[in-house]
């Protein structure tokens, strides 16, 4: 199996440590390797090994053991590489519907906000973007920072039912910023829209305002699907 260009990084490290099992021989009640050796194995980081093993706990290949490991659930055979294939298929579906509603959406909301913020708006999206460029910076998550300024663009608007459909959506939406849809492309490109967004808010411009979050929304769908293929050994 090799890398496509429309495989997220850990969809290729589940396949990599089912390979390894076959490859090793190793049998049904055995241990994995520890995280971080497969990341050092795969040379990944060790979030996109655990979104991997988490993956393949939710098949029922593997079982994750509190303070203990991973351990072979059933024999890998090329039906449960199919049942993978499959769900990965299935997420990437979802991913984008999820993504198609946020694009019907969002940049209305983002339209709204450029004619109606207020500068305490303004001022509290200026707030997180600095936190977010320094959380980045640092290296820390900052999926928490991108929830709150999408929820203050909503906020922003003046209408309670964006505000309220936000609200309700993001657990969904929150899927799409799933550590196995993040990448550092993705991170950078989402603070560089988020700078632009605030712009065209603080400028009163609602049909940039528009444009950008519809732009913002493709980017990120597009780069939460991408593998960096020098992140990770194609499959043979």
């Amino acid at each position: 199996m090799k890398n496509t260009d429309n495989t997220s990084v850990f969809e290729t490290v589940a396949a990599q440590i089912q390979d390894l099992i076959t490859k090793e021989g190793l049998k049904q009640g055995e241990k994995l390797p520890a995280e971080r050796t497969l990341a050092d194995i795969f040379k990944v980081s060790r979030s996109s090994v655990r979104e991997a093993i988490r993956s393949l706990a939710q098949l029922g290949i593997v079982e994750s053991r509190r303070g203990d490991g991973t351990y072979i659930s059933v024999p890998v055979e090329d039906s449960s590489l199919q049942a993978l294939n499959e769900a990965f298929s299935k997420q990437r579906k979802r991913v984008h519907e999820i993504f198609e509603f946020r694009r019907a959406l969002e940049p209305h909301i983002a339209a709204a906000a450029a004619l109606r913020c207020t500068q305490k708006d303004i001022e509290k999206l200026k707030i997180i973007i600095c936190d977010q460029e320094r959380k980045l910076k640092a290296g820390e998550d900052v999926s928490d920072l991108d929830i709150k300024f999408h929820h203050t663009i909503a906020e922003a608007s003046g209408n309670s039912f964006f505000t309220a459909t936000m609200t309700v959506l993001d657990p969904e939406i929150s899927e799409t910023r799933s550590t196995s849809l993040i990448n550092p492309e993705r991170l950078k490109k989402s603070l560089d829209y988020h700078y632009k967004l605030l712009d065209a808010l603080e400028n009163k411009d609602g049909d940039r305002a528009q444009r950008l979050m519809e732009e913002h929304l493709d980017c990120a769908e597009e780069t939460s699907i991408t593998v960096n293929i020098s992140q990770t050994h194609q499959l043979s």
